[in-house]
């Protein structure tokens, strides 16, 4: 008798519990679930964020607008002005060209394509002999252990410090006694030797994030230095090789100093060299450069 009492007992204190548990569960989802007020206050809220972040967000477009069409206003205006004959342009300088002089685009192609050809041939292989010649001693520099590899290093990129501008006159001597003078090669491979060390340092610095282990795969597999560097760290090496190009490709297009030392033939120039022939230097300072 008294086991049945005490398992009652013990039922009964159970249900209490669970009986409890489920009260207090209920409570909580009440306090929880919002009220008619509470609702309607969290959806005034949530209208009033909206609405902020609506008038921001158009704020920030019609920022975003005028820069950009700060940005293409003088191609626009550039357009205009090269689509009007010197009447036009005297006359009704800011008006719509009327009529199009649609021919003032043909003469200027005419006029500038060897110019421009000029610059795509010298760009092109300045900035293909910089990414090879760079790829190849940076991963010299990360990949392959021999000694003075860290003072080799710091050397290449110590050269980075010098201006430019300091060697000019070597760089012109150099190139009158290999006989380099108004050629494609004595455009080139100036070019080439100063864009190098920029290009070691990035490539560098990008091969030394590449794991180790798929160098030492490949090795295992049978794969030499050379084939590692075309099948591995080259399909890796794609966005810095895009980034190094991008930037050789600017400063050889955009160079002046040197086409100006170095071309004396029209049929070389370059079109920011075209642009202004009267300060293209004459055969005697360009012969007393030369002494």
């Amino acid at each position: 008798m008294d086991n049945q009492l005490a398992v009652t007992r013990s039922c009964n204190n159970l249900l209490v519990r669970v009986a409890g548990v489920e009260v207090a569960r209920r409570n909580r989802e009440a306090r929880n679930t919002p009220g008619p007020v509470l609702e309607c206050e969290l959806r005034a809220r949530s209208g009033r964020t909206m609405k902020r972040n609506g008038l921001k967000q158009i704020l920030i477009n019609a920022i975003a607008m005028a820069l950009v069409a700060v940005t293409i206003f003088p191609f626009l205006i550039m357009l205009l002005m090269a689509a009007k004959d010197s009447a036009q342009l005297y006359a009704r300088f800011w008006a719509f060209p009327n009529p199009i002089r649609w021919e003032n685009f043909a003469f200027g192609a005419f006029v500038t394509y060897r110019y421009i050809l000029n610059s795509v041939t010298v760009s092109a292989f300045v900035c293909l002999g910089t990414i090879v010649c760079g790829m190849f001693a940076a991963y010299a520099f990360s990949v392959l252990r021999f000694p003075g590899r860290k003072l080799l290093y710091a050397s290449t990129i110590s050269l980075m410090m010098v201006p430019g501008i300091l060697m000019l006159v070597p760089l012109f001597l150099t190139v009158r006694t290999l006989g380099l003078l108004n050629s494609y090669t004595g455009l080139i491979l100036p070019q080439i030797a100063g864009g190098i060390a920029m290009a070691v340092f990035f490539f560098r610095n990008y091969f030394d994030t590449v794991p180790k282990d798929l160098f030492d795969s490949a090795r295992i597999d049978g794969a030499r230095e050379w084939q590692i560097l075309l099948h591995v760290v080259f399909p890796l090496s794609l966005p810095i090789i895009s980034t190094v190009a991008v930037v050789n490709i600017l400063g050889s297009w955009n160079n002046y100093i040197w086409p100006l030392l170095v071309v004396r033939d029209a049929s070389l120039r370059t079109p920011s060299l075209s642009a202004s022939p009267s300060r293209r230097p004459s055969s005697t300072s360009a012969s007393t450069m030369a002494r």
